[in-house]
């Protein structure tokens, strides 16, 4: 196994890429996407944030605020379901919000295609068919909460 430095020490105690070399390895592409990652100083730790707040701090609210910028209709890649698992939250909010991208809550709407039930309406408002999208975005009932 060959060893290359692809960080470089410029004179003014700062660490650089070693872009001849990024060059050789990889193509353009790749190399343009290596040279695109900040690297941190000698005095900064690497650090996980969440980036749907500007502080990077995981709150429900915050999590809410993003399921509503997203469309819930369209299937979302395998690798962004990948990434939630990496996510700092309780792991019951991590598994919720899995259960919401993948469409697995078990809403009555969803329920009702197994399991003969009585009705798929909401409890909350009796006005629309309970679903995820209901539940979390337009139920009266929960915007009341």
């Amino acid at each position: 196994m060959v060893a290359f430095k692809l960080l470089t020490n410029s004179s003014s105690n700062s660490t650089s890429w070693n872009i001849p070399l990024l060059n050789q390895l990889f193509t353009s592409c790749i190399s343009n996407h290596i040279q695109n990652i900040a690297i941190l100083g000698p005095n900064r730790k690497d650090e996980l944030k969440w980036m749907g707040t500007k502080i990077g701090i995981f709150s429900v609210k915050s999590m809410y605020t993003l399921l509503r910028t997203i469309d819930l209709t369209t299937p979302i890649l395998a690798r962004t379901n990948l990434k939630i698992w990496k996510v700092h939250a309780i792991p019951r909010a991590i598994l919720f919000t899995w259960k919401c991208i993948n469409n697995v809550v078990p809403t009555r709407s969803r329920i009702g295609r197994f399991v003969p039930i009585p009705s798929t309406m909401c409890r909350m408002c009796n006005q629309n068919e309970e679903t995820i999208l209901h539940m979390l975005l337009e139920c009266p009932f929960i915007h009341s909460v």
